[in-house]
């Protein structure tokens, strides 16, 4: 492979690794580069597991749906991660620490194996990269250095990534913590906005919807009610229905919500945050709060959890009733065919269409999924 092309292929790799935030594209990324610069016909990602002491594969072409797991020092692979030091292998047969049951197994035949270990700044092992079967001739020392310059880009992303991770987590706790402080204020609806969370991401994860778009809702659905923190106690506390005057005011909590998250610098791809999270009142019909949004006007994020936020309002217990006057007090849950009949009469007025039919589509999981949270004690 011509230098150029080389030097083509690192700086691209590099690039990719360190601008992907989904962490099993990440790896994905990396084998497919490792395998087109080595030239090999498949490449392996090994993690290491601290607590057992042994090495997983993360990725592993040809194995999309398997897990391999070695005890650190056992393979070829294993034998890496023990010394730490990158070899290669061109006669695995003659190697004693080769493993021919996967071959056999898989009637597959290994011809050469490189492996290098993937270190952090400190020395620590992350894991291991592994390269089977060079498509032009045996492993030499050249491959070794194209293996270490992946080696070292693979390590600062890697770093990199869980260092982002180790901050996205940080705030997810505060961001919980101040959830549970101000749902303190009002007891009975602790664990709404947790819920409403897990049903939209369900949904989301029926959608398709991309990385960003996930956790777009996952970030709006955890603070959607955050503007609840400015609405006066004996009006968020009230129990029975509202008059219209401390209706307007609670419904000014999408307001709030909009003016708190607006103060927050948002990165690449939580910009829409503040408005995402505060549209959870709009309607389809332009009847809602607090823009009068309709239709796709409404971001889609916001449109799935105006179906996920009834559907917790009506399935928990609530001091004043969403949808009828008859209940006083502090009303049992809705009957489950009556909160479906709800969303039903409400498909394509109020609630999108689309979103209450995957609902229904996925009635018997979501179902099992509201038992479970609903079983989940609060935690400290």
């Amino acid at each position: 492979m011509e230098k150029q092309l080389i030097i083509q292929k690192l700086l691209d790799m590099a690039r990719l690794l360190n601008g992907e935030e989904d962490i099993d594209r990440f790896f994905e990324l990396i084998i497919v580069h490792i395998s087109s610069l080595l030239n090999t016909e498949r490449s392996s990602f090994f993690l290491l597991d601290t607590e057992r002491k042994e090495l997983w594969s993360k990725v592993a072409e040809g194995l999309k749906h398997s897990e391999i797991r070695l005890p650190i020092g056992k393979g070829i692979a294993g034998r890496c991660a023990r010394t730490a030091q990158p070899f290669f292998v061109n006669h695995p047969d003659s190697d004693p620490d080769f493993d021919s049951s996967w071959d056999k197994r898989h009637g597959y035949s290994t011809r050469n194996v490189l492996c290098y270990p993937i270190l952090g700044r400190n020395g620590q092992l992350k894991g291991v990269l592994q390269a089977i079967n060079k498509k032009d001739g045996p492993f030499d020392s050249n491959d070794l250095e194209l293996a270490s310059a992946c080696a070292a880009e693979i390590a600062i992303a890697l770093e990199n990534y869980e260092l982002l991770q180790a901050v996205k987590q940080a705030f997810k706790d505060f961001a919980s913590a101040l959830v549970k402080t101000m749902e303190a204020k009002h007891p009975i609806t602790a664990g709404h906005s947790q819920r409403v969370t897990a049903y939209t991401l369900f949904l989301v994860e029926k959608m398709g919807l991309n990385f960003q778009e996930t956790e777009l809702c996952h970030y709006a659905c955890l603070l959607h009610d955050i503007g609840k923190i400015a609405i006066p106690d004996s009006i968020l506390t009230k129990p029975g229905r509202f008059s219209e005057q401390e209706k307007k005011v609670m419904e000014g909590h999408a307001i709030w919500t909009r003016r708190i998250l607006e103060k927050v610098r948002w990165p690449k791809g939580l910009e829409m945050l503040p408005i995402v999270a505060s549209s959870h009142h709009e309607r389809m019909d332009g009847s809602g709060y607090p823009e009068g949004l309709c239709g796709e006007d409404i971001p889609l994020p916001s449109r799935i959890m105006a179906v996920t936020d009834v559907f917790d309002a009506l399935t928990s217990r609530r001091d004043y009733p969403k949808y009828d006057g008859q209940h006083t007090g502090t009303p049992d849950p809705f009957d489950l065919e009556r909160v479906f009949n709800i969303l039903q009469q409400n498909k394509g007025i109020h609630l999108d269409a689309h979103v209450v039919e995957l609902l229904y589509a996925h009635r018997q999981e979501l179902e099992a999924l509201m038992r479970r949270l609903h079983t989940i004690p609060e935690q400290d």
